[in-house]
């Protein structure tokens, strides 16, 4: 119907989607004796149900799930000490059993242990809790965005806090982060305000 040009389209659309689906496939492969090594509950808990195994961006897969558990824990008017309930718990349980996920793969901050950035990102996602939110929605988005930038990028004292050693290095990187990031989401929501309610006050 669309002719040469679209014919070669189609196909060349069609080998991008299979190669994708062909690499996805081997690299789950390749991940299974990593899988085998972590079977259990710890295995459970410190991949989030399985969040670990995922191919790619993991620790980015764990938080987003973290900020929608907290985006359904506000609007159900879960209260903030609630949310600082599960970031502690979250927290003290991630040291044991990512100490556990280290001795069991032999590897520093192993790559399938993301309870550490769900623990961080409920610590993040606790600037839509406090008295200077105005839009929950948007302090949780924020929180996401820097939580991933400071975990990324690991700004003091993160930096210096992943060197402690066992599962206390492994986590407190992200506490660190999560701390950080929630002053950043607050901040950019009270410079965010600043600006909105300077334009309504222009018109």
């Amino acid at each position: 119907m669309f002719g040469e040009h679209g014919a070669l389209l189609e196909h060349g659309v069609f080998n991008i989607f299979l190669n994708v689906l062909i690499s996805l496939r081997h690299r789950w492969r390749e991940l299974a004796p990593q899988r085998r090594a972590l079977r259990g509950p710890l295995g459970w808990i410190g991949t989030c149900l399985g969040v670990g195994h995922l191919v790619g961006p993991s620790g980015t897969y764990a938080s987003a799930i973290g900020a929608g558990l907290l985006v359904a824990a506000f609007y159900l008017g879960a209260p903030a000490w609630a949310v600082v309930a599960a970031a502690a718990a979250a927290t003290v349980l991630a040291i044991p059993v990512a100490a556990w996920f280290e001795s069991r793969l032999g590897r520093k901050d192993p790559r399938p242990f993301v309870l550490d950035e769900l623990a961080g990102m409920l610590i993040a996602g606790l600037a839509a809790w406090l008295p200077t939110n105005r839009w929950a929605w948007a302090s949780l988005a924020m929180a996401l965005v820097w939580f991933r930038v400071c975990d990324v990028l690991k700004p003091p004292p993160a930096r210096q806090l992943e060197r402690l050693p066992g599962g206390w290095g492994i986590v407190m990187d992200d506490v660190a982060a999560g701390a950080m990031a929630l002053g950043l989401a607050v901040l950019s929501q009270m410079v965010l305000a600043h600006f909105i309610d300077y334009s309504l006050v222009r018109r």
